[in-house]
């Protein structure tokens, strides 16, 4: 099963809208949704080069900051 990682931080109104859009996705496209706190998990929010919040790893690829529901179906596809 693939998977995709959330970087949220706590106070992040962006994180808090995205979150349940792309958890929805994920069920939807059968990918496993693992959230985690970018600042509670650095090294491996440095890992994977976050510095914007939120981001969404999938297959190695980033998509950061605030995005439209259209443009993580995109991303979810081709990444």
């Amino acid at each position: 099963m693939k998977k995709l990682i959330f970087f949220k931080g706590e106070e992040c109104p962006a994180c808090d809208i995205l979150k349940p859009i792309v958890k929805r996705l994920c069920e939807k496209k059968r990918i496993s949704f693992y959230e985690l706190d970018a600042t509670d998990e650095i090294e491996l929010a440095q890992r994977y080069g976050v510095s914007i919040l939120p981001t969404i790893v999938f297959n190695e690829e980033s998509l950061e900051g605030y995005q439209e529901e259209e443009d993580i179906i995109e991303f979810l596809a081709i990444a």
